[in-house]
């Protein structure tokens, strides 16, 4: 939730408190990848409608797929069911397929972790394993190793690929990750009532997961289509043409 929706649009100044020397030191440690992004929260996805979710995402407030504007062009998916077989023949990435290529007509662009059930061989868990969704897997991140006092420079494993992140192929035989992202040891935000002081000061956490990485991806991908609609007469790029930028 907090966390993910960070790694897109963060944009807070916090603070790091290095328990060595006692000093609270004033950081940019939660800043997103595309901080002048607008973040719509649709729902739990374990605990609410995925189908609805999805759809929501494809139609926008107005409930209507066909009028523009009001729906996000990117929709972020930090989860997966790895125990489903067959991950590519099932229902919820065939229903994704749908949603994203004749439903929603490539309007929306999905972003989805692969999951943590790496490295085995075809471990990708769905809705990851759709074809037309963009399925982010983790490399490792460290930033908050240098702020923190542990080390000077950049850690040498910076950028690899993390060993719990799956991969595919999936049962259709689409290669996955589709693209890698930082999912391993980076600072998210966290809820103000979850730190002492809850005056914001201290809210950012480390994690790590494909759950961080897909948000990470899609305020890259953010970023893609802001640079598209400025080079192509103001249209954003269909989810195709996202997919393969």
């Amino acid at each position: 939730g907090t966390e993910g929706a960070s790694a897109v649009g963060g944009r807070g100044r916090t603070y790091v408190f290095n328990s060595v020397t006692s000093e609270k030191t004033e950081e940019r440690h939660v800043l997103g990848m595309a901080p002048g992004a607008k973040i719509i929260p649709i729902s739990n996805a374990y605990a609410g409608n995925l189908f609805d979710c999805w759809i929501f995402a494809a139609e926008g407030y107005d409930g209507n797929v066909t009028t523009p504007g009001d729906q996000p062009q990117i929709a972020s998916n930090s989860f997966g069911f790895s125990s489903t077989n067959q991950d590519g023949w099932d229902i919820y990435s065939a229903y994704l397929d749908w949603i994203n290529v004749y439903y929603a007509s490539g309007g929306t662009s999905f972003t989805v972790s692969t999951g943590n059930s790496g490295p085995g061989y075809g471990s990708v868990s769905t809705p990851a394993s759709a074809n037309s969704v963009i399925a982010v897997g983790a490399s490792t991140d460290f930033s908050s190793r240098r702020p923190s006092g542990l080390e000077k420079g950049p850690n040498p494993t910076w950028g690899e690929v993390v060993g719990f992140s799956a991969r595919g192929p999936s049962a259709l035989g689409e290669t996955k990750p589709d693209v890698l992202a930082v999912g391993r040891q980076a600072f998210g935000a966290l809820p103000l009532n979850q730190m002492n002081p809850r005056d914001g000061s201290i809210a950012n956490g480390i994690w790590m997961g494909t759950s961080l990485s897909s948000p990470a991806c899609a305020g890259v991908l953010a970023m893609v289509y802001q640079a598209y609609k400025a080079s192509h007469g103001g249209n954003f790029p269909n989810s195709t043409t996202a997919r393969r930028l």
